[in-house]
């Protein structure tokens, strides 16, 4: 592959496309880019005059062979600022550089896996890793809360474990599809919908005020009846049953005032600790999905993740950073019952 691109100079391309990197870092990609560049290009000149050996992945992959996983990954990040200044700054269209990018970014979020497992392995994080049941554990005790009556606590535990919402869930507003497309453009986007469409046996979930806003924007999730049905029948139940404009509210669901994202903090944390011992928290919700995976591919997870991610408003390599926990008796990639 040749992208023409000579005479370069590194500085400018990394700041060019990582105009927030600080002078050191772009100091260490220059350093890792410039010895990539030798060895694959079998030189000793420290003058980069072309881009195109981060297109060499069996030579890269010598490379980086005897070379620590974080330093893999960082080798990766690096070559993905190229890649990216290619795409986006020199708006090079060519398939193949898409997918070398996507290669290397999984290969990346692969390596950041590993060493998360290793973190875990080294038994660290263990107050966290307290905090992760089997999913047979988790839907005994949901179980357990629709038996005792606690409705509303149920579909909420019960919509985490499918749609990894935060805290926000609090604040849906309940509203048919025809009063939504009604509403004003600043109530739209300042507030938290679930659209009820009986016609199509569908609900959307619409989040504009969550964590993470600022960088993922309107986040629109559907519940269908067909891929869901149980779920859906429930939910589709409640619904019709809540008195409030609100999904939720204080009381068990029998107020008309709604949640604020802390009161259902505070009640997450204390129904699960009565039943099962533990403050289980939606991020700690989060945890056990992600734990609880069932594949035998590590590409099958990363994707698992990132589907996840995408629900929920987070990247792949912060969930891979915080929410990717391992017990002894959990074992993601086992297909066989517990």
């Amino acid at each position: 592959m040749n992208t023409q691109q000579h005479n370069i100079n590194l500085e400018e391309v990394i700041r060019t496309t990582k105009p927030e990197l600080k002078d050191n870092s772009i100091n260490v990609y220059i350093t890792n880019l410039t010895k990539l560049y030798k060895y694959v290009m079998n030189t000793h000149d420290d003058e980069i005059e072309t881009l195109d050996f981060v297109f060499n992945l069996p030579k890269i992959d010598q490379f980086l062979q005897s070379k620590a996983l974080k330093t893999k990954v960082n080798y990766y990040n690096n070559i993905l600022t190229i890649y990216k200044y290619l795409i986006e700054i020199k708006r090079i269209n060519n398939p193949q550089i898409n997918n070398l990018y996507i290669e290397v970014q999984q290969r990346k979020s692969g390596y950041n896996y590993d060493i998360k497992q290793k973190t875990i392995e080294n038994n660290k994080n263990k107050v966290k890793q307290d905090k992760i049941i089997s999913m047979k554990e988790f839907e005994k005790f949901i179980k357990l809360l629709y038996d005792k009556g606690h409705i509303q606590d149920y579909i909420i535990y019960k919509m985490l474990s499918i749609l990894p919402f935060r805290n926000e869930i609090a604040t849906l507003r309940k509203i048919t599809p025809r009063q939504y497309k009604d509403l004003p453009k600043d109530e739209k986007r300042n507030n938290n919908f679930i659209l009820y469409d009986k016609n199509r046996e569908k609900f959307y979930i619409i989040r504009n005020d969550y964590k993470t806003k600022d960088k993922y924007g309107t986040i629109k999730t559907v519940l269908e009846k067909d891929h869901n049905p149980n779920f859906y029948t429930e939910l589709e139940e409640w619904y019709n049953h809540a008195t409030s404009e609100y999904l939720f509210t204080k009381d068990e669901g029998k107020s008309d005032e709604p949640f604020r994202p802390q009161d259902l903090s505070a009640r997450l944390g204390y129904i699960s600790k009565k039943y099962l011992n533990i403050g289980l928290s939606t991020s700690d919700i989060f945890k056990v999905i992600i734990a609880n995976y069932k594949g035998a591919e590590m590409a099958d997870y990363i994707e698992f993740i990132k589907q996840k991610g995408t629900i929920r408003g987070t990247d792949t390599n912060t969930i891979i950073d915080h929410y990717v926990y391992k017990k002894t008796n959990i074992k993601p990639f086992d297909d066989s019952e517990e």
